[in-house]
This record gives C-alpha cells, sequence and structure tokens, in this order.
C-alpha cells in the first residue's frame, strides 16, 4: 500500500499509548499526593484537639503572661526536659515544629495551613514567642526555628490575604452592618 510504513505507524501507536500512560499516571499521582496531604491534614487537626493541647493552649492563654517574670519558670524553659509549667510550651511548640516541617518539605502545601491556621500560628507564636527566646537561651538557638518561620509565614500571608485572597471570597451582606440586639439571632437563608 502506497504511503502506508509499517513500522512507522507500529512506533506512532506505541508513542500514544506511552503517553497515555504517563498522564495516566500522573493523574494517580496527583491524586495519592491530594490524599497523603488530607491525611496528614486530618492527623493534624485531630492532635490540635487532643486534651494535651487544649490544656497546653490554655496555659498559654492564661497563665503564661504571668509566669514569663518569674526566675523559677525561666529555669524551666531554660533546661532539658523541660520543667513542669514549661513542657506545655513544648507540646505547642513541638506541634506547630512538626506542621512547620510538613509544609517545608512539601508534604501538605502552604497555602492549605495558612488557609487553615494562618491565624492560630501567628497567635500562638506571639504568645509563645518570649518563652521560645528564654528556652533558646538553655536549650539552643535553633529549637522551634521552623515554627518561627511558619510563623513568619503566617504574618506575611495574613497581612497579603486581607487585601489579596481572602477578599475574593464571597461575604453576606447582612454581616457588614451592626444589628440591634433585637435582630440578632434571626438568620435567613440566601437567596
Amino acid at each position: 500500500m502506497p504511503g502506508f510504513d509499517l513500522p512507522t505507524a507500529l512506533s506512532l501507536i506505541n508513542t500514544v499509548v506511552v503517553v497515555g500512560g504517563i498522564t495516566t499516571g500522573l493523574g494517580q499521582l496527583r491524586r495519592a499526593r491530594h490524599a497523603a496531604e488530607l491525611s496528614t491534614l486530618t492527623k493534624l487537626s485531630q492532635m490540635y484537639d487532643e486534651e494535651i493541647m487544649r490544656e497546653a493552649r490554655a496555659f498559654v492563654r492564661n497563665d503564661l503572661a504571668n509566669l514569663i517574670d518569674e526566675p523559677s519558670f525561666q529555669a524551666e524553659l531554660q533546661t532539658f526536659p523541660p520543667g513542669p509549667r514549661a513542657v506545655r510550651i513544648n507540646t505547642l511548640g513541638n506541634f506547630f515544629e512538626d506542621m512547620a516541617v510538613y509544609v517545608y518539605t512539601g508534604a501538605i502545601s502552604e497555602r492549605t495551613v495558612m488557609l487553615l491556621y494562618s491565624a492560630v500560628i501567628q497567635q500562638v507564636w506571639s504568645q509563645t514567642r518570649a518563652a521560645i527566646a528564654i528556652m533558646r537561651v538553655g536549650v539552643g538557638e535553633d529549637i522551634y526555628c521552623m515554627f518561627e518561620h511558619l510563623a513568619m509565614r503566617a504574618v506575611t500571608w495574613q497581612a497579603r490575604a486581607q487585601t489579596g485572597e481572602l477578599r475574593k471570597l464571597l461575604h453576606d451582606p447582612a454581616l457588614a452592618a451592626p444589628r440591634p440586639p433585637a435582630e440578632r439571632g434571626t438568620a435567613q437563608a440566601a437567596p
């Protein structure tokens, strides 16, 4: 048959099959990555809600500011392992250090973490930074350096999000203006 070359046709078919296989494989890799990221985020969420984390957050929120200048508490912070009160700082620090490592290594996307946790990361860092600075005197300068990096990224992300990403979200106009107490609690469905 004129113009028909069997080896060329077979080569073309082979190329199409290979390209199809690569495309399918890449799709499967992407789905596997998303599944792994979702699994990691679920694990982080479960850890964040554990009793030990709730106690650590309550300690930081309610007690840390009153203890930070106390010499005995500073001594607890500067020892390894930390003292009984200071261990709560480690609980939070270790959690956010792990989260930061996951983000830094690409196990979970920074954008996803920032959408979910940036305000919390920023708040916990601002509440614990003085204690971490004291820890670094006794334990070493690199303690919670990944958490610090993540917190600085969260500050940047929050500032950028206020004018960019979060502004693109849809907002209910009824929430824009304050309502008198008599009108509160009567939510209406959006049209």
